[in-house]
């Protein structure tokens, strides 16, 4: 029987790892291409930017995606992967070793062929546990095409997670107990644990308002009485208000938050560098989302039984909410001209519910699109990411080929997407001229009705597996 070549240990390992895809450049060794091709399972997916399609596909499949390439060209994605904790393999194909990426979680150079199994064990494991990150392998041609008596390979065991401290649980539960007015501010750590229904039953519990970071929206349904919106600057004003009158502030997986209260603090999150990164709290705890939120409820309800203030607190903030939102509501559609709050009741009426919003997180032009005006019903419903290009879209696309996808920026993309997937542009100026995208279908739409005729006209163009742009023509302000 013939040895393998180190790219077809590399290929199976990735069949045992139970890869759906690799992103790569054109041009990839010829045994690398002859191994790809050599697996039915795995599919292949040629671009420009491969980094950037696998981060959008890592953070739609909130699985590890596996990419190809240069290392500088590679280096963006990995980037962004850091800041956005999303678990990618990157592969460098250098002929030379540029060194580690300092943005990567784990780098390695394998110099051999019976390496490989090991070191894709490791990095599927290093990428998957913990906060989600990015991997980089450098494989030399050599170690690729080299023959050898290669290691059976392993997978890697995923989704391992840690339990808080049960000391730091139980006094973060008596803390919640006293609480006059908690609150609590989820982030990205919170929907990649999937921590949702533990969070929902703690506050449902306390009669506690929950806030969420840009990129922790959804983790609360946002129809729910006790979903406030999102956090910082933008936020609504009940937002701010629960912000500036709670006595104690309970932060999960949310980071780069500003604290501006004199409450305490309790900080809960995976990765022991974020803890007392952007501010200091009274009580980390260190530990899984989910796994701690629940351990904190299970104290809770051992020890106490519920009080009648804590859904009277609940009641409160509810009728609070439903004000806010009324009142909001009722100034949308008070101009001829197109709001943006028209734009996304008109998008949500028009798209199905199963529709994935897909914008960039810290992008403030776009903090109007959330609730009421656009709700996300689950994490499903919305993904906000760091970085938004076409490629990027591309891969958040072949993670999801069933979904429509709408992805929503202040920009056109830098290069066309490729997948049949709609791309809005909130325009708040008048329409720019024509630019070199001609393999979209194009469409302006400047009032309700143009707005609801376009995204009709796209869904039809990507029905028919064409990429369409909507430019929406809105009113200042």
């Amino acid at each position: 029987m013939p040895l393998p070549s180190g790219w077809e240990a590399f290929i199976t390992a990735l069949i045992a790892e139970k890869t759906r895809m690799v992103f790569v450049p054109p041009g990839i060794p010829a045994g690398l291409r002859a191994a790809i091709a050599s697996q039915p399972a795995l599919r292949l997916v040629e671009t420009s930017k491969p980094a950037q399609m696998a981060l959008g596909f890592a953070q739609a499949a909130a699985e590890p995606a596996v990419c190809f390439g240069g290392l500088d060209n590679l280096h963006p994605g990995i980037q962004q992967a850091k800041n956005t904790c999303a678990s990618i393999i990157a592969v460098s194909l250098d002929a030379e070793t540029a060194g580690a990426d300092s943005a990567a979680k784990w780098s390695f150079r394998v110099s051999s062929p019976d390496q490989i199994p090991w070191c894709l064990r490791r990095a599927f494991s290093i990428a998957s546990n913990g906060q989600p990150g990015p991997v980089l392998l450098e494989v030399p041609a050599q170690t690729g095409s080299s023959l050898a008596e290669i290691p059976a390979c392993q997978p890697a065991q995923r989704g391992i997670r840690s339990s808080g401290d049960l000391a730091r649980v139980i006094a973060a539960a008596f803390l919640l107990v006293e609480a006059r007015n908690p609150l609590l501010i989820a982030g990205r750590g919170a929907r990649l644990s999937g921590a949702q229904d533990d969070l929902r039953q703690l506050a449902e519990l306390l009669g506690m308002p929950v806030l969420t970071t840009p990129a922790g929206r959804a983790i609360l349904p946002e129809e729910h009485p006790l979903a406030l919106g999102h956090s910082g600057n933008t936020a609504h004003p009940l937002a701010k208000k629960a912000l500036r009158e709670t006595d104690l502030l309970v932060t999960v997986g949310a980071r780069d938050i500003e604290i501006h209260h004199s409450g305490r603090v309790i900080q809960i999150d995976v990765e022991p560098f974020e803890i007392g990164r952007a501010f200091v709290p009274d009580l980390p705890i260190i530990g899984d989302a989910k796994l701690v939120l629940a351990d904190i409820l299970s104290a809770i309800l051992s020890e106490v039984k519920p009080k009648p203030e804590w859904q009277i607190r609940g009641a409160n903030w509810a009728k609070a909410k439903q004000a806010d939102e009324e009142s909001l509501l009722s100034g949308c559609g008070q101009t001829a001209a197109l709001s943006p709050c028209q734009a996304l009741l008109s998008i949500q009426q028009a798209c199905p519910p199963d529709t994935l919003l897909v914008y960039p997180a810290q992008d403030p032009n776009l903090a109007a699109f959330s609730a009421p005006f656009f709700r996300a019903a689950s994490p499903q419903n919305v993904l906000p990411v760091g970085l938004l290009s076409g490629p990027v879209a591309d891969g958040i696309q072949l993670a999801m080929p069933a979904k429509k996808v709408l992805c929503v920026s202040t920009s056109e993309p830098d290069s066309p997407p490729a997948q049949p997937l709609t791309w809005l542009v909130l325009n708040q100026l008048e329409a720019r001229p024509p630019s070199s995208l001609s393999d979209l279908a194009r469409y302006t739409a400047a009032s309700v009705e143009d707005l609801r005729q376009a995204l009709s006209a796209a869904d039809q163009a990507n029905q028919q597996g064409q990429p369409a742009l909507i430019e929406i023509l809105t009113a200042r302000g």
